[in-house]
């Protein structure tokens, strides 16, 4: 009789602990079709950062063309600048030591086609100056839009982070429920 009982407490310990194993087991699985998602997030994720690193680093090579040309730009208006100047100071030099009676004459077509030239190279310069000052606008713009990204690639490479802290946590919890389960499995079979 006693075995009997015995018998039948054995079995509602198995039944027990089967059932117990069974919800560990689904819970186990569950926790793993989980992390998969999130590895899966994870990876979408990643690829999504690595799409705004290669466009930061356009910009950044965009920018950097950008800086050039307006340091060329600038370097060539200021040589254009000085040349008109050495030119003008040359021509006016020939005519003073010339002396010759033609002199006035000389000088009368040197004043009057001077100021022409002064208006163009002026003109020419204000239009580089414009050039100059389109381009920094864009640099200036450029590196506003370069910060912003850089910012935003930082956030979500902190979001990722915890994610990735997340995932670990709940493998973690995974790889527990999974050994609690196969500890109850043994425990079943013997």
């Amino acid at each position: 009789m006693q075995y009997l009982k015995d018998l039948d407490d054995l079995r509602a310990q198995l039944t027990i602990t089967q059932a117990t194993a069974n919800a560990s087991a689904a819970s186990a699985q569950s926790a793993q079709l989980q992390c998969l998602a999130l590895l899966k997030d994870l990876d979408d994720k990643n690829n999504s950062l690595k799409d705004h690193e290669a466009r930061v680093k356009g910009l950044a090579i965009q920018l950097d063309k950008l800086q050039k040309d307006l340091k060329s730009r600038e370097s060539s208006q200021t040589q254009l600048k000085d040349e008109v100047l050495r030119v003008e100071r040359d021509i006016m030099e020939a005519v003073a030591k010339s002396g010759m009676t033609k002199d006035c004459e000389l000088r009368r077509i040197l004043d009057e086609v001077s100021p022409k030239n002064l208006e163009k190279m002026n003109r020419l310069l204000c239009a580089k100056d414009e050039e100059i000052a389109k381009l920094r606008d864009e640099i200036r713009i450029l590196s506003v839009h370069w910060k912003l990204k850089t910012e935003e690639l930082e956030t979500q490479l902190e979001k990722h982070r915890k994610a990735d802290q997340e995932l670990k946590k709940r493998v973690l919890k995974l790889e527990f429920c999974l050994q609690e389960a196969r500890s109850q499995t043994r425990k079943l079979q013997r």
